[in-house]
């Protein structure tokens, strides 16, 4: 016994823009992974550098308390280990300026595409709006 189609949900059936097959039947969805885009690939990277940022302060925080508190070759030894976090952390700070940086040239960039493609879009609906008025304009052929 065939089946009654389901009005409930749109004209089609299913949801609002599922793909149907030419037989009518729902197709089966893309298998293919979702590519992210830059700008998410560029906040995980963002939140990676926070983080490892927070971590290596709150090191530091920590070898400079203990330093403080030890004596002697102790003390010389967190000295040392609070240079070598000092210099990761001006390190991670500078990586974590130049993504900021590149995040914000690529977000630019992108920017500066769409207003192109939308300049060019634009002039050419105008282009065309201008041609159909002036063919409508001119007396018939003949």
């Amino acid at each position: 016994m065939p089946r009654k189609p389901d009005t409930t949900r749109g004209p089609g059936g299913g949801a609002e823009g599922s793909v149907r097959r030419a037989d009518g039947k729902k197709a089966a969805p893309s298998t293919r992974p979702r590519r992210p885009s830059v700008a998410d690939t560029l906040r995980v990277d963002l939140r990676q550098l926070e983080e490892r940022l927070a971590h290596l302060e709150e090191l530091l925080h920590s070898v400079r308390a203990e330093a403080g508190r030890s004596t002697g070759a102790a003390r010389a030894r967190l000295e040392r280990i609070d240079q070598l976090l000092a210099t990761r952390i001006r390190t991670t700070q500078e990586t974590l300026r130049a993504s900021l940086d590149r995040m914000s040239r690529t977000l630019a960039d992108s920017r500066n595409t769409v207003e192109r493609e939308l300049d060019r879009l634009t002039r050419g609906l105008r282009a065309g709006v201008k041609a159909g008025r002036e063919a409508l304009r001119r007396p018939p052929p003949g």
